[in-house]
């Protein structure tokens, strides 16, 4: 707003700090332009998705985010942070924008030129094109499992109505030793129907990286 540039943000999801970002919100004289839509659909979230301008996902910490993936697939330019995953997925100035974690002002550029910049349509056009190869059977997706609930399922269903070109398969290495968990997962992949969808045992050691490992592993058929 300073510089001349009004953006009106949407946060979607929900949490124990949402009442602490509204307070901070409403302290720096911007809750008139923020949103907090709290959780939402997958349905709904796609109608938010394909309605914006860009599409923020400003982490410390991520694995591989489903949510930056589905962006990337609707069409919206990205701006994310270099941390885990993301850097997989998002080649800073080729298919997005990529800053460090907490850095305010380089993110504040990044926003500035997703949002205005006259290379919005490149940047789609390249976000297409990784997510199209990070669909490609030689490149599957891993997705670490650690715990089983609501917004796994979510985010699970979301990766199901994917409708690309490229075949892919979803690798779930599971990295628990609780055999419940272990049902629970999957009954959740015989609701999808989907046999895109594999679960291999990653259970050996606690950690997202070594379940991350053991998934590549599977996709090699190692």
């Amino acid at each position: 707003r300073g510089e001349g540039l009004v953006l009106r943000a949407v946060f979607i999801g929900d949490g124990p700090f949402r009442n602490q970002l509204t307070k901070a919100a409403h302290a720096a004289g911007v809750d008139d332009l923020i949103e907090f839509a709290g959780a939402l659909p997958p349905s709904a979230v796609i109608d938010r998705l394909s309605t914006a301008d860009a599409f923020c996902l400003p982490s410390f910490a991520e694995g591989l985010p489903v949510s930056l993936m589905e962006a990337m697939a609707v069409g919206v330019p990205v701006v994310t942070t270099y941390v885990a995953g993301t850097p997989e997925l998002v080649v800073n100035d080729v298919s997005g924008w990529i800053v460090p974690p907490g850095n305010v002002g380089r993110l504040a550029e990044a926003l500035r030129e997703a949002t205005t910049g006259d290379r919005r349509r490149a940047m789609v056009d390249g976000a297409r094109a990784a997510i199209e190869h990070a669909h490609d059977r030689e490149a599957n997706i891993v997705v670490p499992v650690g715990g089983v609930d609501e917004p796994l399922s979510e985010q699970l269903q979301a990766l199901a109505r994917q409708d690309l070109e490229a075949e892919f398969e979803v690798i779930l290495a599971f990295n628990s030793a609780q055999e419940t968990m272990l049902q629970s997962l999957c009954r959740m992949v015989e609701a999808l129907g989907d046999s895109r969808f594999r679960i291999v045992d990653a259970s050996e050691r606690r950690g997202a990286s070594f379940a991350r490992n053991t998934g590549a592993r599977a996709a090699r058929s190692e």
